[in-house]
């Protein structure tokens, strides 16, 4: 079955639910997805009973290679019980999964050796904690805000990294994954659904920089008796207009930048975006590849300085724009937002590096992250694997025309990079000051 019919049907069976819920609760003062009256009743009275348990009756993504909950993935939730919200923190293992306009959501593994932490398991934090979990706690925005009080700015040294798409960033998460007693967050998908509820004018620039700081002091939170020494948070494209925001709200964490020469990252990605084309959703004639299109403007318009409204030609509705111009625009933009703050990175790891001189490009982010040069040998362990898992090594892609190069170097002008998509290694170098 088509993903895109088990997310339409999994939004349908959350609409007949919520219309049973409204009749159950009228006469019965029971609803499937909340619980009974009574117990609602509580749980408003007492602060230590605010949070809901719930099971996922069902769930589904429409890209399941990489699944994010609250932006590709959705669930059917079922009720279980109330509880002391307290509880995710009394297990490192129960991890901040998606933010919501007025609820937080913590996926809780299933099994003792169940770590959404692992990126041996799974490349990816969303992907791990998807797979890995059947329940879920739930928290109103005002509970998720005193838990990250409650646990304060990270006590353990913190690590950030930005990249710009297929730049080797997910091996990079697996390198720290091989560095004991290190917890290494790869695209966690809260800081995602941060960036859509803002691009969205759902929540506002001060109310975006409170929950930063509450996603990522509950990300890289450690419980009594952990043994974790250090957390390196992997960012994802959409996270980079708010590099500026995350070095001021931590300024003691080291910064690191991944990147990649720019016709070989887009060309990569490229291929992955081709993917949905071949869904129902592509052969439908769904213009899909415009969805990215409104997540990029954030960035652009900070890029340009020029305020809402700076990019008026990323429309989602337009059906002109190239899966190739999407990738240039993704790429395009991420590197930017990072050159905005480029003094305030530790280190920046070439991709070409990496492949090239893969022991020295390592050293290089051991030493900015600050972890001891004697782990060197087990953290390039991580390099003699598959660090994605072999998810996108079918997507073969078409090479770009020459009109597709110009149209991309187009945008590549509209964001101010002084270089082209075509540029060389030196010019790249010169221009990352590396």
């Amino acid at each position: 079955m088509d993903p895109a019919f088990k997310v339409w049907l999994v939004h349908l069976l959350n609409v007949l639910i919520g219309g049973c819920d409204v009749l159950t609760d009228l006469l019965l003062g029971w609803t499937f997805s909340r619980g009974s009256r009574r117990e609602r009743e509580l749980a408003r009275r007492d602060p230590g009973r605010s949070a809901r348990l719930v099971s996922v009756a069902c769930s589904a993504a429409y890209a399941p290679e990489f699944p994010s909950a609250g932006t590709n993935a959705f669930f059917v939730l079922r009720h279980l019980r109330y509880v002391d919200p307290r509880v995710v923190l009394r297990d490192d293992r129960i991890c901040l999964s998606h933010v919501t306009r007025d609820e937080a959501f913590f996926a809780v593994p299933r099994g003792v050796g169940e770590d959404p932490y692992d990126t041996a398991r799974a490349p990816f934090h969303p992907q791990a904690a998807f797979r890995m979990s059947d329940q879920l706690v739930v928290v109103p925005t005002s509970t998720f805000h005193r838990l990250a009080e409650e646990c304060g700015d990270p006590t353990r040294p913190l690590g950030i990294a930005a990249m710009t798409l297929r730049c080797g960033s997910t091996l990079l998460s697996q390198v720290m994954n091989r560095v004991p007693n290190t917890r290494s967050i790869s695209e966690p998908t809260a800081l995602v659904t941060l960036y859509a509820l803002y691009y969205w004018r759902t929540i506002d620039a001060d109310d975006l920089r409170l929950r930063l700081r509450s996603a990522v002091r509950l990300l890289a939170r450690t419980g009594p008796g952990s043994t974790t020494e250090r957390v390196v948070i992997k960012l994802t494209q959409f996270s980079c207009p708010f590099l500026g925001e995350l070095a001021r709200l931590f300024p003691e964490a080291r910064l690191i930048r991944s990147t990649r020469m720019p016709a070989a990252s887009i060309a990569s990605y490229r291929r992955i975006l081709e993917l949905f084309d071949s869904r129902l959703y592509g052969r439908l004639g769904v213009n899909w590849k415009n969805w990215l299109c409104p997540a990029l403007s954030l960035a652009l318009e900070r890029v340009l300085g020029e305020g809402e409204g700076a990019a008026p030609a990323l429309s989602p509705w337009r059906r002109d724009i190239s899966t190739y111009e999407v990738a240039a625009l993704s790429y395009g933009a991420s590197l930017a937002c990072t050159k905005l703050h480029e003094d305030a990175f530790a280190a920046t790891i070439l991709y070409e590096d990496l492949s090239a001189r893969p022991e020295a490009a390592v050293r290089t982010l051991l030493e900015a992250l600050g972890v001891d040069p004697a782990h060197l040998p087990g953290a390039l362990e991580a390099l003699g694997r598959d660090s994605q898992a072999g998810m996108f090594r079918r997507f073969k892609g078409q090479g770009w025309t020459p009109e597709e190069r110009r149209r991309c170097g187009e945008w590549f002008a509209r964001l101010k990079l002084p270089i082209s998509v075509d540029c060389t290694e030196e010019e790249f170098r010169a221009y990352l000051k590396i």
